[in-house]
């Protein structure tokens, strides 16, 4: 395994443990049954904080269940927040181009 491996192996691990953890604290501050799925590589990782056969139900009840459920969505997705921060990013380098009087190696007199 090659260290940008390593580090990708390690960084979704600490992710996942923080899934975990926010999932906990979710339930527990908010009396929440809360239930996670990661499928990676082949594998499931489950957490769930009802400790029962029966939770969580099977997809298809949930879905049909009343009051109809609400399918939840990142507020930003990782594109948009990626072209925000490059966008902002070369709105700073223009900006700092401008301060200092070169822009595009030209010298503004």
């Amino acid at each position: 395994m090659g260290k940008k491996q390593k580090r990708q192996y390690q960084n979704a691990s600490r992710r996942k443990e923080t899934l975990v953890n926010k999932a906990f604290e979710y339930g527990e501050l908010y009396s929440a049954g809360v239930a996670l799925i990661i499928y990676q590589n082949g594998r499931y990782f489950i957490y769930r904080s009802i400790d029962k056969p029966s939770f969580p139900p099977a997809m298809d009840v949930i879905m049909h269940s009343y009051p109809i459920p609400k399918i939840l969505r990142p507020t930003k997705s990782l594109t948009e927040k990626t072209s925000e921060g490059l966008a902002r990013r070369q709105a700073e380098a223009l900006d700092d181009r401008c301060q200092s009087g070169s822009f595009n190696g030209a010298r503004i007199e």
